[in-house]
């Protein structure tokens, strides 16, 4: 269906969710990044990718490079923050970050 609809980045986003939810990662990081040249300014592709870079462990670099996307489009971004407070070894450091993902909570 994808490839039927290659311009239509909300079909493109829907696949990498379900395959994203299969744990299908690999596959899901190239439709996000599809989606991504799509839509650059739209956080959801980017915080999917920080997730997966995230629960994938190996690639906490490219989990923070995405966290740090994210905040330059949206500047307290909730799943950026805690992926950065959550891979930053300074106590301080994390703290701050990780008090502003729960400070604005209703």
């Amino acid at each position: 269906m994808v490839d039927d609809y290659p311009d239509n980045y909300a079909i493109i986003m829907g696949y990498a969710n379900l395959l994203c939810n299969d744990l299908v990662f690999d596959e899901a990081i190239d439709y996000y990044e599809r989606v991504i040249k799509m839509k650059p300014n739209w956080t959801r592709p980017y915080e999917c990718l920080a997730y997966i870079y995230e629960y994938k462990r190996v690639l906490k670099t490219k989990s923070k490079e995405m966290a740090n996307k994210l905040l330059a489009l949206e500047a307290n971004n909730r799943a950026a923050l805690f992926i950065l407070g959550r891979n930053t070894i300074d106590a301080e450091e994390k703290i701050k970050n990780l008090t502003k993902v729960t400070i604005h909570h209703p």
